[in-house]
C-alpha cells in the first residue's frame, strides 16, 4: 500500500478499505491508484481532497469522514482519472479556472457511467451528460474536456460568478489551488519545474498503459478507458506535418550550375542550386450534408496550404453523390484569395466518394498525391483514384472504412495538445 503520514485512525482506515475494494473490483483504476503517495494534510490547505500532476493525493480528515465507502471510491477513481486522461498536461495557455470545471465535468459523466457514486456536488452530469452551470444547460456526452472548454469559456463569467465562491463541498481558495468551483476535490498545483514536466507526463502515461494491460489480463478492462488508453498506444501525428513531409519529399527537383546556392558561398565552393518544380495536388471535399459545419475548416486549411508552399498547384474538387463540372476548381499561391468567394453547386445529397475517383478517371487526370477532407461516413467499398492519398476527418468522423484505403489523420491531430 502506499505510504501515509499519520491520521486520523477513522479517515485513514476509510481509505485503506476504499483502495482495497478499488483494487479487488477495478484493476485498472487500481494501478494507478498505487502509484500515489497519499498523505493527510492537517494544516487546513486542504479543505476535501485533491491530486497533482506527480501524484501526491492530499486530503482532509473530516471530509473523508463524511463520505459513504461507495462515495469514497467515486472520489479515488476521480482523481486517478485527472491523471490517467492526462488533462494535467493539456491545459496549455487555457484559463485554468475554467480547464478543470470541463475536466470535472467530462470526469464525472464518464465514471458515472461506469457505476461509480459521487460526492454531492455541483458538477455532476445526469445520466445522460446533461448539466446546467451559470445559468445555462450543457451535455458532455461523448465529448473531450477540450470540447467542454470551449462551450463554457464563452459563459465564463456566470460560471465564475457561480460556482468561485466556494459553494458545494469543496471550499477554499489560493493562488495554488483551485478549491472553489463547487466540485468536492481540489486541483493542487505541484513545485514540478517545467524542464519536467515532459517527463513527468511521461511517467503517467507509462503507468495507464500498464495499468490497461493488467486490467485486460483480467478480464476487466473498463470502457470508459479504452479511447484515451488507445491514443496513448497509437499517438497521432499532427496531419500538416506528415503533409510537409510528403509535399517536400516529393517536390520534383532538379540541379543547375548556372546559379549556384547561396548558402554555401561562405564556405568558398560553389555547389549547384536545387530548382524546384511544381507539384500538383488534388484536394477533394466531401460536400455531403453531413459535412456543413466543418467545410470553412476545411477551405481554410486549403488556403494555408496554397499559401505555404510556392511549387503547389492545387486542384479543389467538391463531390457528393456525385461530382458536376463547376465544383472542379484550379487553384495556386496566387488566386488562394478566392478560396471563400467559391460557390458550391447543387451538393449536400447523399455520400457516394467513389464519384470522386469517377470524375478523375472521366477526366483523365493524373496525381501523385489526394488530400481527401470528409467525415468518413461514406459507402462500404468506395472507389479510390491512383496515388498516395491522405484522408484528413473532421473532429467527430469516423475512420472506419477510410483506413483500409489511404492514410488517415484527424482535424483534432493539431488541436488538442
Amino acid at each position: 500500500m502506499p505510504p501515509f503520514i499519520v491520521a486520523p485512525k477513522g479517515a485513514h482506515d476509510m481509505l485503506i478499505r476504499a483502495m482495497c475494494k478499488v483494487q479487488q473490483d477495478h484493476p485498472f483504476f487500481s494501478y494507478i491508484l498505487m502509484h500515489f503517495k497519499v498523505t493527510a494534510k492537517l494544516d487546513n490547505t486542504i479543505r476535501t481532497a485533491g491530486v497533482d500532476k506527480s501524484g501526491n493525493f492530499f486530503y482532509d480528515e473530516k471530509f473523508i469522514i463524511s463520505l459513504t465507502p461507495d462515495e469514497l471510491r467515486g472520489l479515488l477513481v476521480h482523481e486517478v482519472m485527472h491523471l490517467a486522461k492526462g488533462d494535467f498536461f493539456r491545459i496549455g495557455n487555457r484559463e485554468k479556472f475554467i480547464w478543470n470545471i470541463a475536466s470535472d465535468m467530462v470526469i464525472n459523466y464518464i465514471i458515472k457511467q461506469e457505476g461509480f457514486k459521487l460526492p454531492t456536488c455541483v458538477i455532476n452530469p445526469d445520466a445522460a451528460g446533461n448539466i446546467t452551470i451559470g445559468g445555462k444547460s450543457y451535455n458532455v456526452a461523448k465529448k473531450t474536456t477540450e470540447d467542454v472548454y470551449d462551450e463554457l469559456i464563452a459563459n465564463a463569467q456566470k460560471i465564475q460568478l457561480q460556482l468561485g465562491s466556494g459553494n458545494g463541498s469543496g471550499a477554499g481558495n489560493n493562488s495554488d489551488q483551485d478549491s472553489g468551483h463547487g466540485g468536492f476535490d481540489q486541483h493542487l498545483e505541484d513545485n514540478t519545474e517545467s524542464s519536467q514536466a515532459a517527463a513527468t507526463e511521461s511517467k503517467w502515461k507509462k503507468i495507464t498503459i500498464e495499468a490497461a494491460t493488467n486490467a485486460r489480463a483480467r478480464g476487466k478492462m473498463p470502457g470508459c478507458a479504452e479511447s484515451f488508453v488507445d491514443k496513448l498506444l497509437n499517438p497521432t501525428i499532427d496531419w500538416r506535418s506528415r503533409l510537409q513531409k510528403f509535399i517536400t519529399s516529393e517536390i520534383p527537383t532538379d540541379y543547375c550550375n548556372r546559379m549556384p546556392g547561396r548558402k554555401f558561398y561562405g564556405t568558398g565552393v560553389w555547389f549547384p542550386r536545387v530548382l524546384r518544380e511544381n507539384l500538383e495536388v488534388f484536394v477533394s471535399v466531401d460536400a455531403s450534408g453531413s459535412t456543413s459545419g466543418d467545410r470553412k475548416f476545411f477551405i481554410s486549411e486549403v488556403a494555408a496550404i496554397l499559401g505555404a508552399y510556392q511549387q503547389i498547384h492545387a486542384r479543389l474538387i467538391f463531390w457528393d453523390y456525385v461530382v458536376k463540372e463547376a465544383n472542379d476548381h484550379e487553384m495556386t499561391r496566387d488566386n488562394r484569395d478566392t478560396l471563400t468567394e467559391l460557390k458550391i453547386v447543387d451538393c449536400d445529397g447523399g455520400t457516394r466518394m467513389s464519384s470522386y475517383a469517377d470524375y478523375c478517371e472521366e477526366k483523365d487526370y493524373k496525381c501523385r498525391l489526394h488530400l481527401i477532407f470528409s467525415d468518413g461516413y461514406i459507402e462500404q467499398t468506395p472507389k479510390v483514384p491512383d496515388g498516395h492519398i491522405l484522408f484528413i476527418l473532421s473532429k467527430n468522423g469516423t475512420d472506419e472504412i477510410v483506413k483500409n484505403y489511404g492514410s488517415v489523420c484527424w482535424i483534432t491531430d493539431c488541436d488538442e495538445n
